[in-house]
């Protein structure tokens, strides 16, 4: 309905009312109930992925902030402090093979987030104490991070069980220990880690760890944009038939 259909449709009701106003108002006033739909705009994700900054025990001198997070280890201290997360990334020079490091990467979520399924993808690295071709042993825990899948490049993917809210910190694991091996030219690759949020608000974790997988393995479906629709032909003017010649 155009404007001045609205327009003259509103104008018809308002003088209905004020002919029925000076006749019988008992018969002609009637009133409905209001129908409101309230719509609340939600806040969107806000997660990051930080870890401490670590460091040795001289890196620590003179630093109020900083604690020892892992005894008996050179790569031991946290230099942010308790519950502080900083950094993106450490860098631990002069590692020998079979020594443990501090390493906390954290999933932050902010205070205006909204609720979220939070999964995490582990490169380099497992749990498990047998030499299982990763070059990191990590202290993952069970209690809280859950195995749900494997990328095609082996990555593990890990889910939070239980659903992040706003100013959650979910820490994935506190050490990572260089594995042991026989091969004297063994060259290291990274321990990387990456996090996805997904949002929880109507739908199942199911559905939420689908996508993640999804995600990791970089087959997340793109959104196909509309084709254009084609432009009409200008139809061909029709031909003149020809004049049959005139005999001679």
């Amino acid at each position: 309905m155009n404007k001045k259909k609205m327009a003259t449709v509103l104008g018809s009701v308002t003088l209905i009312g004020a002919i029925g106003i000076g006749g019988t108002l008992a018969y002609l006033s009637q009133q409905t109930d209001v129908v409101s739909n309230v719509f609340k705009i939600g806040n969107g994700l806000d997660v990051k992925l930080l870890e401490s900054k670590v460091g040795t025990e001289l890196n620590a001198e003179g630093n109020t902030k900083a604690y020892q997070a892992l005894e008996n280890e050179v790569y031991g201290y946290d230099l942010d402090g308790k519950n502080t997360w900083t950094v993106e990334k450490n860098e631990y020079k002069d590692v020998v093979l079979g020594e443990t490091v501090y390493k906390d990467p954290t999933v932050l979520v902010a205070d205006n987030s909204s609720d979220a399924y939070i999964y995490v993808a582990v490169k380099n690295a497992s749990p498990s104490e047998e030499n299982d071709g990763t070059q990191f042993q990590v202290n993952i825990d069970s209690s809280k991070w859950e195995l749900v899948g494997t990328a095609a490049d082996n990555t593990l993917i890990y889910a939070y069980k239980e659903v992040a809210k706003a100013n959650d910190n979910l820490t994935v694991f506190t050490n990572a220990k260089v594995r042991k091996t026989d091969d004297a030219n063994v060259s290291f690759n990274s321990l990387d880690v990456k996090a996805y949020a997904i949002q929880s608000r109507g739908i199942k974790q199911a559905t939420a760890t689908a996508e993640a997988l999804k995600m990791a393995n970089g087959t997340a479906v793109t959104p196909e944009q509309p084709e254009e629709p084609e432009q009409p032909t200008t139809p061909e003017e029709p031909t003149t038939p020809e004049q049959p010649e005139q005999g001679e």
